[in-house]
């Protein structure tokens, strides 16, 4: 029992053996390599999990990129795609404007009527989106534009009654059987409305593009006027 404390200071007086560097460089690296696994691990999961996103199929192993498909369809129809946006563009940014409008009520009750015509012809509207390439999500969104740009043009494209009875009395075309002549001048006044509408919105949109202040960074084969407007354009009148 007396050689104990003896015993314990020389345990205490033992040097502490040093670390070696080259075993401490290997530690450190041995830590990176498995936090460098598990993110590669991590990145290789997120990839195959979120695989539809980078890639649209596999072909005999070799695999179509999505934006191999998207280039595709700039080359096909680009242009025609920039164009409506730059003009979706245009008619929104003058319905704000002017404090323009469409409901949703609006939308819906051109959507039941468009319903209602293609159901009498003995088709369903879902059939007719179909064969046109469209969701119904898509067709409110041009029903939404085509609304607030006939509200932007009302001014315009009214027709009187007496431009329905010069009508019919210029085209001599009778009324329908089973269809009473109010109808039938309601008809009229709807389609002269419609022949209005079409002309007045080629119009403005002609008008409001070259009014308006647009710089072009894509070349989709449009003329260089176009890609480079002159630099005294305004913005929307």
């Amino acid at each position: 029992m007396e050689n104990q404390p003896a015993a314990a200071v020389a345990e205490v007086d033992k040097p502490i053996a040093a670390v070696s560097p080259v075993k401490k460089l290997r530690s450190v690296l041995q830590r990176k390599s498995v936090i460098l696994a598990l993110v590669i691990l991590a990145i290789l999961g997120a990839l195959y999990y979120f695989k539809g996103i980078f890639i649209a199929a596999i072909v005999n192993g070799s695999p179509i990129s999505r934006w191999s498909i998207i280039s595709e369809l700039e080359k096909r129809s680009g242009q025609q795609a920039l164009d409506a946006l730059v003009t979706k563009k245009l008619i929104d940014t003058e319905a704000a404007k002017k404090g323009i409008v469409v409901s949703q009520a609006d939308v819906d009750k051109e959507i039941q009527t468009l319903e209602a015509r293609i159901t009498k012809q003995g088709g369903t509207l879902a059939l007719a989106l179909s064969q046109q390439g469209l969701t119904e999500a898509q067709l409110r969104e041009q029903i939404l534009l085509q609304k607030e740009l006939e509200k932007i043009l009302s001014d315009v494209t009214a027709v009187s009654d007496d431009e329905v009875t010069e009508y019919l009395a210029k085209s001599k075309t009778p009324a329908p059987t089973g269809v009473s002549d109010a109808d039938f001048k309601t008809q009229i006044k709807e389609q002269l409305q419609s022949q209005k509408f079409g002309t007045e919105a080629d119009k403005w949109i002609t008008d409001a593009k070259a009014k308006a202040n647009i710089t072009y960074f894509v070349d989709y084969g449009m003329p260089a006027a176009s890609i480079a407007p002159p630099a005294a354009s305004g913005g929307n009148q």
